[in-house]
């Protein structure tokens, strides 16, 4: 399994509302994406410091969904809530519990 770990910073007095557009609009994309498997947010709420990571089967399940435009276009999602551009690394899963 590949992992796709995306930092980025969130606006803290948006902090809800980018919570509600990940919950209600990109986990539902996502579920649609051949390969996915699960996926997390994590933040901290004073600093705007915010972490998504998202499991995939295989690396070409990942890589699939950056090349066809579909990463871009859930952060895309977000508009002026997320106020650092995205910092995306793949890593292979080595433990999973």
């Amino acid at each position: 399994m590949y992992a796709r770990v995306t930092n980025v910073t969130i606006d803290p007095n948006r902090f809800d509302e980018a919570i509600d557009i990940y919950q209600n609009n990109v986990v539902a994309a996502l579920e649609g994406q051949p390969g996915f498997v699960s996926t997390v947010l994590l933040g901290d709420r004073v600093t705007g410091k915010s972490m998504t990571v998202t499991i995939w089967e295989t690396e070409a399940d990942e890589q699939e969904t950056v090349q066809s435009g579909f990463f871009q276009e859930q952060v895309g999602k977000f508009g002026t809530i997320i106020t650092t551009i995205p910092q995306r690394q793949a890593l292979e899963v080595l433990v999973q519990a």
